[in-house]
């Protein structure tokens, strides 16, 4: 399984698509539940809301996965902060590549 942040937008939609064209299966996290229904539609077989500004929440969405393509929201505050919480969270699961 592998993990698409930023799932509902272009970017996360596109790599959604082209995974999936490729038989591999996609979870996607979004952090609204209203964008569950465009990471489905983009190929998503399972959708995970949260915030990736939560570690719970990114903890949560990182179990069972082999690898993550992480888009982090634009210009967002955060940004390396959310970084930092998926790279941990990633090592914690044993993520073998990270994007």
């Amino acid at each position: 399984m592998i993990l698409v942040t930023g799932a509902a937008g272009k970017t996360g939609c596109a790599i959604i698509r082209a995974l999936t064209g490729r038989g591999k299966n996609v979870r996607a996290l979004v952090r609204r539940a209203e964008q569950a229904a465009v990471a489905r539609q983009a190929g998503a077989v399972e959708v995970h809301v949260g915030d990736l500004a939560v570690a719970a929440d990114v903890a949560r969405a990182m179990q069972g996965i082999a690898a993550v393509y992480h888009i982090c929201p634009n210009m967002h505050q955060h940004e390396v902060r959310i970084g930092q919480l998926m790279m941990a969270a990633a090592r914690k699961a044993d993520v073998a590549h990270f994007v």
